[in-house]
């Protein structure tokens, strides 16, 4: 067993460094910077998969103009109303 240096009653003093659980500084920063590469590679890495098994050979977005919600044109639309004055 370790042998406790305080008295049973004693006051605990500790500078704000001391009493602090853990540290700043660069094991944090690089841990977190490591994650977020991980994370960015293995995000590709899906991505490219998805796109690699993706067995529709068109794409999901329309290129043909859509008659029904066409916006409005020819003679009394908003745009081409006559100016009454």
């Amino acid at each position: 067993m370790t042998e406790n240096n305080r008295s049973a009653g004693a006051p605990i003093t500790e500078t704000a460094t001391e009493a602090r659980q853990g540290s700043y500084g660069k094991p944090v920063l690089l841990v977190l910077v490591g994650s977020l590469v991980l994370a960015m590679i293995a995000w590709s890495a899906v991505e490219f998969w998805a796109e690699v098994v993706d067995k529709d050979p068109q794409t999901t977005a329309s290129t043909t103009p859509d008659p029904i919600n066409a916006p409005p044109h020819g003679a009394g639309t908003f745009a081409n109303n006559p100016t009454k004055q």
